[in-house]
């Protein structure tokens, strides 16, 4: 743009001149004396970049000959020796047009280690342009995934060539690995899904590839898929390096192949994930029929253009046919690709068609919102295939495609005597037409903006996925979160963004565990949206949602409830019942109800309701079906039903790993959620072993300060204690008590409860008056951030109330107990299992004070609620009995005692790894039962079977 010439009238003259270019001849020459005017500088202007079109220069030529000729001079030569960082060259492994990559060991003397070294060619690397390759390298190293090359190392040479130090893959291509080995469709379909899982994960972080193909997609020996380069052509987008060129050339310098290119990547516009389910698209075009949709090699930017964005791709199942028009050896290549395929070429073609044609034509979309849209929304179209269910995709319809055809070739069309007969009415309002197509442009390019500025605002925010990582080269998330924001607020005039933006850095402080930074930015969303929308727009359903989510981690569990109970409304108002967003709905109000409300049938109803919507939207493989799963085996875990439990982890988990990861935060939730299941089950050896290979990994993903590894460590706290560890048990609390605090702050309902526990391991271990300390700053605590009667509450009264009965006073510790008692009738009904802990305390109370017959009354009522939510063989249920038996020997009901004592006695036998306190409390209470009842011969029994259970336990 020249310096005298204004913005406004920059935009005026490329309006005209880009609308002029779709005229010819008298059209041409009337739409510019109408749209120009009298001002014969504008019209001057306008067919001077006309003619200038016409004319053929640099940027027309093929994008592999412009690319030659611009990066000559930066030619790599030969590196054999050099030392790039600590790396020294051995080879050359290849050359792209970005740089080139070469095998390099490591030469600092630390360990050994080959990688595959890129160096990127410079020419145009600014300072600016340094700092954010430095920044972006650190989220690249996140990309943990077992079908990604991880990058290993990078940095910036004293020439500044930045470079990147990769794992080195042995493999084939994605395509000549497939041929080489004559793999089936089915195979060839299977190795594709496990490219979907590594795309999506990394999509999971903002992460687009940009850049996908089957060289970039290496298989091993094994068969194992590795994705290369991933990540990398972003960070090289940070520059308009040819700014003012032809669109194609504008991206076409950075890593861009055009024969995989998107419609969109061709144009210059921005990049998001659809631009990499398009690639995953061609890559599977290719696949199958051993072609790709279009032939580009050779031409120029501008006929590339029209071919991908203008051309119709034939289907798969008629590009295996055409291959006949190709010449004399056709029938040959033929019979090579269907014998690669290891079928004829009639079956072939008959494999293809239909839903193979379906959904490959669904990811090649020319609209970026009419493909899949996600990666593994693409991979559950494939499984469904697979596995001979409905696939969600569906074929263009003729009316779409035939509108399509009109508007890519209005004049061709015009042309016909049909069409313009249709075309009489349409003159005598083209005016208004004109007026509509104005408003529509206008309105297009305010959305591209929105949506530039909100995906380069998140990418921003997470360049970095460790939020404590100092500063320096690197920009931290909290920095860019900052700014971030700092951007929303000067987006007065735009609300709309501006609430999207409020939002999105509300979303990502919830995630780091920062919720007193989260919720004033997603109440001014939810503001913004109501003021903008309405109240009962679906919109707001999102932030309500939301803010839901938020009171819900925070412990305002009444407000979280209604929340999330107005955003199910709204949904259900406006979308169809079996939208996933109802679905999204429905599993965080059974969540809230199971985990909250202890409301379980509630709960049942809308964890079946939601898993039920996801299995018909996304098919039996998806990661929010094994979201389902496993909260439906949360509730079975708390209604007592072990191995219904464990399989419906089971079943999550086995999703969650194949899509996501072993390492994966949800996988690893999963793997939690099971550790439990088994610590409740008595199977104390194979929790710990669960939760202490998934703490490190969630250490590997998230760091250490992460809120979500404190509750790990509590878990692990937990089963401690359970085996008599105290010390361990009160080392790992403590450390999550620091995490938690540090992250949410000490005030935090999960850090109170923890708190609690430690309390409880200071009682155990005899520390009574740093216990009742605890236990009352706790309790205080919970009373003033939660109100007198929330279920966190009556679960600090019962364990003071346990501690004062063990330093007999039992008048406080009852009054406690009755309280809390109390509460949980209140909020969870009479017959919860949170009242048995409460009920045991007071009736045991009473067998203290020899009220016999009203502990018995206690015990039995509140056995009866223990069977209902317990397996029978459960070591809580011995409890009970031994409970009761207690009291019928205090009331010298001695056979019936020694009858229910005996059969505790024999049922703890049967159960695994079973607490030796328990054991030694049961054996000290026979022995009491046969000395009151005058039978020293047994009692002596007894007292050797108790001595021998104190030597095992030292």
């Amino acid at each position: 743009m020249e310096d005298g010439m204004t913005h406004e009238r920059w935009m005026k003259l490329k309006q005209i001149f880009n609308t002029a270019l779709e005229l010819r001849g008298a059209e041409r020459v009337t739409y510019l004396n109408e749209a120009c005017g009298d001002d014969r500088e504008l019209k001057e202007e306008v067919l001077s970049l006309l003619e200038a079109h016409k004319t053929s220069g640099k940027f027309d030529q093929p994008p592999e000959q412009l690319l030659k000729e611009v990066f000559s001079k930066h030619s790599a030569g030969n590196k054999k020796g050099e030392h790039i960082g600590p790396y020294k060259i051995i080879e050359t492994l290849g050359y792209g047009g970005m740089g080139s990559v070469y095998l390099a060991e490591r030469a600092d003397g630390q360990f050994e280690q080959q990688v595959a070294l890129k160096l990127l060619r410079t020419g145009f690397t600014t300072e600016n342009q340094t700092r954010r390759f430095q920044a972006e390298r650190q989220i690249l190293a996140t990309l943990n995934h077992e079908n990604i090359a991880r990058l290993l190392d990078g940095g910036v040479t004293d020439d500044g060539q930045p470079w990147f130090a990769m794992e080195h893959v042995k493999g084939q291509p994605l395509d000549e690995y497939c041929d080489a080995k004559e793999l089936s469709l089915e195979q060839r379909l299977n190795l594709f899904l496990k490219v979907c899982g590594a795309v999506q994960s990394a999509h999971q972080k903002l992460i687009v590839h940009r850049d996908l193909k089957p060289s970039n997609i290496l298989v091993t020996e094994d068969g194992t898929v590795k994705l290369l380069d991933f990540g990398i052509a972003k960070v090289l987008d940070h520059e308009n390096i040819l700014e003012g060129t032809a669109s194609l050339t504008k991206t076409g310098l950075l890593p861009l192949t055009p024969a995989y290119a998107s419609p969109e990547q061709v144009r210059g516009e921005p990049m998001t994930t659809a631009s990499d389910i398009y690639q995953l698209g061609v890559v599977l075009y290719e696949l199958l029929t051993g072609s790709r949709p279009y032939t580009v090699s050779g031409k120029t930017p501008s006929e590339i253009e029209q071919i991908i964005c203008e051309e119709h791709p034939t289907l798969p199942s008629t590009a295996i046919t055409e291959l006949l028009h190709e010449g004399k050896d056709a029938e040959n290549s033929l019979k090579k690709v269907s014998s690669n395929r290891q079928t004829k070429v009639a079956q072939l073609q008959k494999y293809l068609k239909g839903d193979l044609d379906t959904i490959v034509m669904k990811a090649i979309r020319k609209e970026p919102d009419r493909r899949y849209e996600s990666a593994e929304q693409l991979a559950a179209d494939v499984r469904n295939y697979l596995n001979g269910q409905t696939v969600t995709a569906h074929p263009d319809s003729l009316g779409y495609r035939v509108n399509k055809f009109v508007r890519r070739h209005r004049l061709g069309v015009a042309a016909s005597t049909i069409i313009t007969l249709l075309l009489i009415g349409y003159a005598t309002t083209i005016t208004w037409h004109s007026q509509r197509t104005q408003a529509a442009l206008k309105h297009a390019q305010q959305e591209t903006a929105k949506a530039e500025q909100v995906t380069d605002f998140l990418i921003d925010m997470l360049e970095t996925s460790d939020p404590a990582e100092a500063m320096g080269d690197t920009l931290t998330t909290l920095v860019l979160l900052e700014r971030g924001i700092a951007q929303a607020e000067q987006l007065d005039s735009q609300p709309d963004i501006q609430a999207r933006m409020f939002d999105a850095a509300g979303r990502i402080y919830m995630a780091l565990g920062q919720y007193e930074n989260a919720r004033p930015l997603i109440e001014r969303s939810l503001n913004l949206r109501k003021e903008l929308f309405g109240d009962d727009h679906l919109i707001v359903s999102e932030n309500l949602h939301n803010l839901a989510h938020l009171h819900k981690e925070n412990g305002n569990y009444d407000v979280a409830g209604k929340l999330y109970q107005n955003a199910l409304e709204l949904r259900r108002v406006h979308l169809p019942p079996d939208d996933p967003r109802i679905a999204e709905s429905l599993y965080h109000l059974g969540m809230f109800h199971q985990r909250v409300k202890s409301d379980l049938e509630t709960a049942e109803s809308f964890l079946n309701q939601s898993l039920e919507i996801r299995r018909k939207a996304y098919g039996m493989q998806h990661e929010k079906v094994a979201e389902s799963l496993r909260g439906l085996g949360g509730l079975s875990l708390a209604k007592g039903k072990h191995n219904e439990a464990e399989t419906y982890f089971i079943d999550a988990l086995d999703i969650q790993k194949d899509l996501l990861g072993d390492k994966h935060p949800e996988t690893l939730t999963t793997v939690n959620n099971l550790a439990i299941l088994k610590a409740w089950s008595g199977d104390y050896n194979i929790a710990i072993t669960l939760l202490r290979k998934s703490l490190k990994q969630r250490y590997e993903v998230l760091g250490t300060g992460h809120h979500s590894t404190a509750i790990q460590l509590n878990n692990l706290a937990f089963i401690a204690g359970h085996q008599g560890d105290y010390n361990e048990a009160e080392q790992l609390l403590k450390e999550a008590i620091s995490v938690m605090s540090a992250s949410v702050g000490e005030d935090h309902p999960h850090a109170l409860v923890f708190k609690t526990s430690l309390a409880r391991i200071k009682h155990i271990t005899g520390e009574y008056e740093e216990a009742e300390t605890l236990h009352r700053e706790t309790l205080k605590t919970k009373r003033d951030l939660l109100g007198p009667g929330h279920p966190d509450v009556a679960a600090s009264l019962i364990q003071l109330g346990s501690l004062l009965r063990d330093q007999q006073n039992y008048r406080e510790a009852e009054s406690l107990l009755r309280e809390a008692i109390s509460i949980h009738h209140n909020s969870l009904g009479e017959e919860h299992p949170l009242l048995i802990s409460g009920y045991y305390l007071l009736g045991q109370i009473h067998l203290d004070v020899g009220n016999y017959q009203e502990a018995g009354k206690i015990f039995h009522e509140t056995l009866k609620i223990r069977e209902q939510t317990q397996a029978i063989d459960h070591a809580d249920i011995a409890i009970a009995h031994s409970l009761q038996g207690a009291c019928l020997t205090d009331l010298e009901f001695y056979a019936e005692a020694e009858s229910l004592i005996g059969d505790v006695h024999s049922l703890l036998q049967n159960i695994d790894d079973t607490e030796q306190l328990l054991r030694q409390q049961l054996l000290q209470q026979i022995i009491e039962l046969y000395e009151m009842w005058g039978n020293p011969e047994q009692a002596q029994e007894y007292r050797k079977l108790l001595a021998d259970a104190k030597t095992q336990s030292k």
